[in-house]
């Protein structure tokens, strides 16, 4: 079997990236390198944080994440 050794990014469904990006660049000190439009999706944001030289973490908005309402220990696709 194969096993990982690392990823790339790890992608989290948001309904407000501005306040992700805030919090984790402002409290939690990460670095964001990348925030653009997604792979051809109208209306959908990706945004990068660094988390070290070969790890991301992402936020993926789309318009209908304000439609989700938020519920603690679930998780949406």
């Amino acid at each position: 079997m194969v096993k990982a050794n690392d990823f790339h990014h790890f992608a989290i469904s948001t309904a407000d990236t501005k306040q992700q990006l805030e919090f984790f660049t402002d409290v939690v000190g990460l670095e964001l390198i990348a925030l653009f439009p997604m792979h051809n999706v109208e209306g959908a944001f990706h945004s990068f944080l660094k988390l070290n030289d070969k790890a991301c973490l992402s936020f993926v908005q789309v318009h209908k994440n304000v439609d989700i309402e938020p519920l603690e220990s679930i998780t949406f696709a």
